[in-house]
């Protein structure tokens, strides 16, 4: 079964986490991608996350899926983001892993760079100092 990370709206608590099953499956809990960028996506009523390849981290969730669950989180993604893989470390930092996720597939020109508050909220701008 596919290990995936996620993060913005698939995360626990997001308008896409029951919409593809997430809840349905089994969580290994919060985690840190590495080597991503995260941007804000301007959206109307809500901005959205956009992860890139890139220096940071990215905070999200650990999740072990069921390929029909996978197959959902693709189409709900599909529009926006391409599936790529990305190392993974357990927030408690024991394991590393290998994880498939979502990253932003199109143009960042725009895009506000952002972060995370330490209760997983986005936040932006970023300073770059």
């Amino acid at each position: 079964m596919p290990l995936v990370f996620v993060y913005g709206t698939l995360q626990r608590g997001g308008r896409g986490h029951v919409l593809c099953g997430l809840h349905t499956q089994s969580t290994l809990g919060p985690a840190v991608a590495h080597a991503l960028d995260l941007f804000l996506v301007p959206g109307v009523g809500f901005n959205f996350p956009a992860a890139i390849r890139g220096k940071g981290t990215v905070s999200g969730e650990l999740y072990v899926v069921d390929e029909p669950t996978l197959a959902r989180m693709a189409q709900f993604e599909t529009a926006l983001y391409a599936p790529e893989f990305v190392e993974v470390t357990t927030a408690d930092g024991r394991f590393t892993y290998v994880a498939a996720t979502f990253l932003w597939a199109r143009e960042i020109d725009g895009l506000l760079p952002a972060g995370m508050d330490a209760e997983g909220r986005y936040v932006f701008p970023v300073s770059t100092e």
